[in-house]
């Protein structure tokens, strides 16, 4: 055997594949009728196909798709992989369109039809919903635009109880109750398939893939096993990006079920370690002026407001735009800037 180190060959590890690889991969499987397996990324499908979920793709052979069947094809406009359903087809092409998508792809030659799911596994699970009787029904509905209200119709009554939710997590009796109970999780260097997942969750109805990784950024999320609870970036700008210079903290999110529980102060912790790590003299970020949760937070951690008469004239424009101003904050991350980090370990 060749004992050189291969690019395709990680051991005891998984290796990731663009898009564009996955689909040939997928495409040379099929051809020789052997059924395709692989991890679903994106939330188009949701509910009956979910992110992270391990599909099974089994050749079309001669079999017409029909309405109802959840096929892998290869999209007109964009040459990308993608999984929906089947809402019609006739005359060699196919419409079809995601369950949880606003508008349906365009239409698709029966060439660029690659297979049929046949199988959805999730958490080692076998899961039928979806792919049963049931799929002509769910196929209907989405050709006429009646599945994304039925389905908002039918978490309606959870608007209540979400909405008591955020009411409890600001109150601190309750944030240092849940944080006694709060689910274990560690902060890592976020993998492609968690930066898939939070651009889906911060773009809902938008484009599943997310741009390249842009130069200078760190992403982090809090997760466990596959589960994610929140992200935030370390992005690094060169003087020639200025106003942002230096390091900076952007986008810090924790998913709404799970705030109150010191998870967006873990991972501010996180990238004030990492900054610290690189000599960065201090780290900075943006936050609006109206939200003081978040500035409680950023505050608890040793930011302070800035003085920015950089930012001045692109803060002003933007207040104007949106109605709603942001402000700078920073914390010395260098003990020599300022005698004291303000972030306890």
């Amino acid at each position: 055997m060749n004992e050189q180190p291969s690019s395709f060959v990680r051991p005891n590890a998984e290796l990731r594949v663009t898009n564009r690889v996955q689909l040939e991969l997928m495409r040379g499987v099929l051809e020789r009728g052997v059924p395709f397996r692989f991890e679903a990324l994106g939330f188009s499908m949701m509910p009956f196909v979910q992110h992270g979920d391990v599909l099974t793709v089994a050749p079309l052979g001669p079999r017409a798709p029909r309405a109802g069947d959840v096929i892998a094809f290869v999209q007109a406009e964009t040459a990308r992989l993608a999984v929906h359903r089947v809402i019609a087809a006739n005359d060699g092409v196919v419409i079809a369109r995601g369950d949880n998508c606003p508008e349906a792809d365009a239409t698709i030659p029966r060439a660029n039809v690659l297979g049929i799911v046949t199988r959805v596994e999730r958490d080692g699970r076998v899961v039928e919903l979806g792919l049963g009787a049931e799929r002509r029904l769910i196929a209907w509905l989405n050709a006429r635009e009646w599945l994304l209200p039925l389905k908002q119709f039918f978490f309606l009554p959870l608007r209540p109880a979400g909405a008591i939710l955020r009411r409890l997590q600001t109150l601190p009796r309750f944030r240092a109750w849940i944080k006694r109970f709060r689910p274990a999780f560690t902060i890592e260097e976020a993998a492609p398939r968690d930066v898939i997942e939070v651009h889906a969750r911060l773009n809902p109805g938008g484009d599943a893939a997310p741009g390249p990784q842009m130069p200078g950024v760190t992403n982090y999320v809090a997760k466990r096993g596959k589960r994610l609870f929140g992200f935030v970036q370390l992005v690094r700008h060169p003087p020639e990006h200025f106003p942002y210079v230096g390091a900076w903290l952007f986008s810090l999110v924790v998913w709404g079920r799970y705030r109150g529980m010191g998870i967006g102060e873990a991972l501010t912790r996180r990238v004030i370690e990492q900054a610290r790590a690189e000599d960065a003299r201090e780290l900075r970020l943006l936050v609006f002026a109206d939200n003081a949760r978040a500035i409680n937070l950023y505050r608890k951690l040793g930011f302070e407001f800035a003085d920015a008469p950089e930012f001045a004239r692109v803060l002003n424009d933007e207040a104007r735009q949106t109605g709603r101003r942001r402000v700078v904050m920073r914390v010395f991350t260098d003990p020599a800037a300022c005698g004291i980090l303000g972030a306890k370990r």
